[in-house]
């Protein structure tokens, strides 16, 4: 069983953009890199909702526990 650092709702920030959100998905790669798709919890200036991004997990702190 792949043990993930994160928890799925869980919302977190990337040490080198600080892009923060929670996170949705998760996957692992053949090679054990684990990597976490994160939805920003705010929308653009314009009023769009943002892309999720990708990170992989040494690059995310949690910035809180989900519910």
């Amino acid at each position: 069983m792949v043990e993930f650092k994160f928890e799925m709702e869980e919302e977190v920030k990337d040490r080198i953009s600080s892009f923060s959100g929670v996170i949705l998905a998760r996957s692992e790669y053949a090679t054990g890199c684990k990597h976490y798709g994160v939805a920003p919890k705010k929308m653009s200036k314009d009023g769009l909702v943002m892309e999720w991004q990708w990170f992989d997990e040494s690059r995310l702190i949690s910035l809180s526990k989900p519910k």
